[in-house]
């Protein structure tokens, strides 16, 4: 055997990915991308009609948010159990932005914006929820 043959028999084929391709490996790659579009829109477009908001502690609503005061970029001063709570709304959003609690779980939950999403601060006993038709989702895990 010769240097050139034996070279030429190590060498990859090389060919391209469209010519490897057959008319059913389209089809499926199509179909797939058509139904993931399908089940992505379909969980935005199924939002849950939202009320408004509200603080909550040990089962006493401290103060209720309207659906305009979620679309109003504020900030709201909070006071509970020796805690200090910073909440900001704003664009249809709500969201502990700062807190002097020890673990700082309830700023680091970020927005929430649909029911049944909470934000939660256990050393102040403080729940934020978001009130209206919930779109059955009980619990969102992040």
């Amino acid at each position: 055997m010769s240097a050139t043959s034996t070279a030429r028999r190590k060498a990859p084929q090389e060919q391209s990915l469209w010519k490897t391709l057959r008319p059913g490996d389209v089809v499926v790659v199509v179909a797939v991308v058509a139904l993931a579009v399908v089940l992505w829109s379909g969980s935005h477009l199924s939002a849950a009609k939202v009320t408004g908001a509200e603080l909550v502690r040990d089962g006493t609503v401290l103060r209720t948010f309207t659906v305009q005061e979620l679309d109003t970029d504020a900030n709201y001063a909070f006071e509970s159990l020796g805690y200090h709570y910073t909440i900001r709304t704003g664009g249809g959003r709500i969201r502990f932005a700062a807190a002097d609690c020890p673990d700082k779980v309830c700023v680091q939950t970020g927005w929430i914006d649909r029911p049944p999403q909470v934000a939660a601060c256990v050393p102040g006993h403080l729940l934020l929820r978001m009130t209206g038709n919930s779109d059955g989702v009980d619990v969102n895990n992040r």
